[in-house]
């Protein structure tokens, strides 16, 4: 099991897309409440690898690292 927080990265997101991030990684992990999205972004409730995996991905559509938040430099 992964023992990542997204919380911080979350945080930094801009306003205006944090709810689609939200919904976007709810739905691909099957999480069906935001109090469980919650407890997995804050790390009360452990992410699994393929949480992890499925998190960045989400993060990564949207331009910005799952863990730190910063934007993702495109070459």
């Amino acid at each position: 099991m992964s023992k990542k927080s997204f919380a911080l990265a979350y945080g930094n997101l801009p306003g205006n897309i944090q709810s689609n991030v939200r919904d976007e990684i709810m739905s691909q992990c099957g999480w069906a409440t935001p109090q469980y999205f919650s407890m997995k972004k804050n790390h009360t409730r452990a992410l699994t690898d393929e949480e992890s995996e499925k998190v960045e991905a989400v993060f990564e559509k949207y331009g910005f690292n799952a863990w730190t938040g910063e934007p993702i430099k495109v070459a």
